[in-house]
């Protein structure tokens, strides 16, 4: 089965034999006087360095993917976030999977409120004879204290983290995920 809108006509690169993909593909120069693509220097990008993906990275990163609504009728999103906040930090750095875990957290009332838009919601998961306690922490503002992400007009950043506490690595353990 040949891939999908690859392009199997690579020009040979120097030290690659006609017709075989090379591993790294060469982006040519653009001709002298062309415009050159701009880029941010305040980013560091390590994706091909090109405004574009930075904003397309910035949109699936303010990709809600579930909502909960906790007693005060805060509406609490779960965006898919980046590697340091969001659902994507939750389920690769701290081992939860399931979105109904971080809800089943957020139903219940706020335990720690610092009163600047940092929520704490503390949760208990159940197996047979094991428990394990878990906090999510939601900001409930526009943008992050450090003021490196905003998440729109009208809109909250939501869950920025999920962990377990007395876990090595603050992982939790796999039986949470069934």
């Amino acid at each position: 089965m040949t891939p999908i809108a690859l392009r199997l006509t690579t020009p040979a690169l120097p030290g690659n034999p006609p017709g075989v993909r090379p591993r790294y593909q060469h982006t040519p120069r653009p001709p002298p006087g062309a415009p050159r693509a701009r880029l941010r220097p305040d980013l560091a990008t390590h994706w091909c360095g090109r405004w574009q993906d930075v904003k397309l990275r910035q949109r699936q990163a303010q990709t809600p993917l579930r909502t909960a609504t906790d007693p005060d009728g805060r509406h609490i999103v779960t965006r898919f976030g980046t590697s340091g906040f969001g659902w994507n930090h939750c389920t690769h750095r701290h081992n939860i999977r399931h979105c109904s875990t971080l809800a089943a957290a957020i139903h219940g009332n706020v335990d720690r409120n610092d009163h600047h838009g940092r929520l704490e919601y503390d949760g208990i998961a159940l197996e047979t004879g094991r428990q394990v306690k878990f906090t999510v922490i939601v900001q409930y503002t526009r943008k992050a204290k450090d003021r490196l992400y905003d998440a729109g007009r009208g809109q909250k950043i939501g869950v920025i983290n999920a962990f377990c506490h007395n876990q090595r690595n603050n992982k939790c353990p796999a039986w949470m995920n069934p």
